[in-house]
């Protein structure tokens, strides 16, 4: 997945012309990712929201101006005090440019200056502080976390402070927002806010129902609950698992893995190390791992390889190694995320091939990531990856005869992230893939398919529920798979892995 979780916030103080005659934007039109103010009320400050809820502050505009993937000042969005507020204000981010596992929380010594503390607790203890913990977490890049002083550690949750600005001017009513005929979750929460939307007083207004949509890595999803595909879909008869924590860690110091067993019966774990690298370890057993020297592939700052992560390899007939792999402009959301490709002779050192899936030109808008790749019996590479192609996010995959030209399939697997396939000794493919939850943590469900392209999507079958991502499954023989994951509340990113018997 790579996940990157959203939240943190901003404060920018200056009225911008270059959007001071904009035309206001409903709450029902924002989206993640994108740019909100107020400035018509007073308040100059530039936030930008995520789909959970809630929105982080930058702080200047010399942060502000250190995303200029965002596109500027043009494209801040005018909105309603009212729309402003119904998103949270968070103060929690971390470094996603170098996968700093590490929450920090900001206080605000001035109006455009502040501190970073660490938040030191554990992940557990963060969630049971704040449910909704994981949703405010809004990945920054390198140079905004080297802008901030550091200051002493939180110990607690609660110690982190919440942002607040006096408005400068009255508040103007907007008579086309106020009443808009909806009944927004904010109004719903004051009712005071505009009691014209109220559907008591209001016989046409539509109440609005607090959805999440689902992304990457930063973007967690509602609830475990599946749009179903179409009913031509293919009903496969379930199989039965019976899951048993393995004792012990994997890898420590590692994230979002991929396991490939090599043709001498060892495995071999890529991994997204703390330094922004691939890396990787190898075991006789697959449970005992040890770190190879080196790393398998470094990012390439300034780029689309800014941000490498999410391996996945494929053994050519020749006895090559092919990877893929995400590449993001930056870490968190909004990002563009693609899958590019490299090759080596020996699955250790790998020279970059091209980009094989290109956002930006495929109905993907502008996300393509977490691929899995699989080969399949006849040669061909399936690659399945998480896609905003469905609307929202979802699970798609495309097929390649050459491994480098991919052609999409029908494949759509809503609501569901970070991708892992195997399959049974009769061909059936098994899926493993993560749910983000409303708590902020994620769960692992399995699919069955008979192609490898449709999947009973109304009916996935639970295997781990705890805040664990991006899981790699393997089959170990006929009956048993294992599945490596790491846990999201970690404060040093550590590799584990469950293993299941097949009942029947």
């Amino acid at each position: 997945m790579k996940k990157c979780w959203p939240l943190f916030l901003v404060s920018l103080l200056l009225i911008l012309p270059e959007f001071s005659n904009a035309v206001l934007t409903p709450k029902n039109e924002l989206k993640e990712g994108d740019l909100i103010s107020v400035s018509d009320y007073g308040d100059p400050d530039i936030f930008i929201i995520n789909s959970f809820g809630y929105k982080r502050l930058f702080l200047n505009p010399v942060i502000f101006n250190f995303y200029g993937h965002l596109g500027g000042f043009q494209r801040v969005k005018k909105v309603t005090l009212q729309t402003r507020d119904s998103y949270v204000t968070s103060g929690l981010f971390r470094n996603c440019e170098v996968d700093d596992p590490k929450v920090y929380g900001v206080e605000t010594t001035k109006e455009d200056e502040g501190n970073l503390h660490w938040v030191n607790t554990s992940g557990d203890q963060a969630v049971k502080d704040d449910p909704n913990f994981f949703k405010k977490v809004f990945c920054i890049n390198n140079r905004e976390f080297s802008w901030y002083p550091k200051s002493s550690d939180y110990g607690s949750v609660k110690q982190i402070p919440v942002y607040a600005r006096t408005e400068t001017s009255t508040p103007m009513k907007k008579a086309e927002l106020c009443p808009d005929n909806i009944w927004d979750v904010a109004e719903q929460k004051d009712p005071g806010l505009c009691p014209e939307d109220n559907p008591a007083n209001n016989p046409n207004s539509v109440v609005e129902k607090s959805s999440l949509t689902s992304m990457p890595l930063a973007s967690p999803i509602s609830s475990p609950s599946l749009s179903p595909l179409p009913s031509s879909s293919p009903q496969t008869p379930i199989i039965s698992i019976t899951w048993t924590k393995d004792a012990g860690t994997r890898v420590s110091g590692g994230q979002v893995p991929y396991v490939h067993k090599l043709k001498d019966g060892r495995s071999r774990m890529y991994y997204c190390g703390l330094r922004g690298s691939m890396e990787s370890a190898i075991s006789s057993d697959g449970l005992n791992f040890q770190a190879e020297s080196g790393v398998r592939l470094a990012p390439i700052y300034g780029g689309y390889e800014t941000i490498i992560c999410d391996p996945t390899v494929v053994e050519l007939s020749d006895g090559r190694f092919r990877l893929y792999y995400k590449g993001a402009n930056v870490g968190g959301v909004p990002a563009i995320h693609k899958i590019f490709s490299a090759i080596s002779p020996d699955g250790l050192n790998f020279e970059r091939e091209r980009l094989v899936i290109d956002s930006e030109k495929t109905d993907d808008q502008g996300w393509a990531s977490v691929p899995e790749a699989i080969k399949l019996s006849d040669g061909r590479v399936r690659l399945y990856y998480v896609s905003r192609a469905c609307g929202r996010g979802c699970i798609v995959s495309a097929i390649s005869s050459d491994g480098l030209n991919f052609t999409k399939e029908e494949t759509k697997i809503y609501d569901y992230v970070d991708p892992s396939m195997t399959q049974l000794t009769d061909g059936r493919f098994f899926l493993i893939t993560a749910n983000f939850t409303q708590q902020g943590g994620t769960e692992l469900y399995s699919f069955i398919s008979s192609d490898g392209i449709h999947f009973d999507n109304a009916n996935p079958q639970s295997v781990i529920v705890e805040s664990v991502a991006d899981p790699a499954i393997v089959r170990v023989d006929d009956k048993t798979f294992r599945v490596y994951y790491w846990k999201i509340p970690d404060n040093l990113p550590t590799i584990y892995s469950i293993t299941g018997i097949l009942d029947q």
